[in-house]
């Protein structure tokens, strides 16, 4: 009864897991792969089996600068879970993904009992984040040049508007040269006004 238990709970634990989006891989305390799910399969975009292999040599993952980074370095010493999202891998056609990378060390009840022994091996949850990257970057150059965009007029009609201050107080100011001023500072604030109402249909 204890063993038909134990295997049911197996079977829930790997049904759950095969069921999961991200892709989770188990090691032993040497970074080779003993467990692994069907999104892992995905991700990697292959049908060989993962058992026995080496995760470095499975995971050949870059660093934004392009370093190399060795993920058995990283699981070394290891006594909580991080996550590192400035990781990419690429496959051998050359396309190159970014991940999300977490992992941490698999504790049992028993290896807190047992004197010298930290943890039972590792897990590593990987998820493809390429599209929410790119969609950041996107996101940011845009901020980017909208500010731009929006501090040119700005900077117009704040300097008109001075240089009116500066006209009202002058003798030689003409009705013309302020009306021109103005005119100036006014076209400025509709285009201002237009890029706003194009921004909100934008946000809409």
């Amino acid at each position: 009864k204890s063993k038909a238990k134990e295997n049911v709970q197996k079977d829930r634990i790997l049904t759950i897991v095969n069921n999961l989006a991200d892709a989770i891989l188990s090691t032993d305390k040497h970074g080779v792969v003993r467990m692994y799910n069907a999104a892992s399969l995905n991700l990697l975009d292959t049908n060989d089996s993962l058992n026995g292999r080496d995760v470095d040599e499975l995971l050949k993952l870059k660093d934004k600068e392009g370093k190399s980074v060795k993920l058995v370095e990283e699981l070394a010493g290891l006594k909580n879970a991080v996550t590192r999202d400035d990781l990419s891998y690429t496959f051998d056609d050359g396309e190159a993904i970014r991940l999300e990378v977490t992992y941490s060390p698999i504790r049992s009840s028993y290896s807190t009992t047992k004197k010298g022994e930290t943890h039972d091996g590792y897990i590593v949850i990987m998820r493809d984040i390429t599209k929410a990257k790119s969609l950041e970057e996107e996101r940011d150059e845009f901020i980017s040049v909208v500010s731009h965009e929006l501090r040119t007029p700005i900077t117009i009609v704040e300097g008109t508007i001075s240089n009116v201050q500066v006209m009202m107080k002058h003798p030689d100011a003409t009705k013309t040269m302020l009306a021109d001023a103005i005119e100036t500072a006014h076209d400025q604030i509709v285009y201002l006004a237009r890029m706003v109402n194009d921004l909100s249909t934008l946000s809409r």
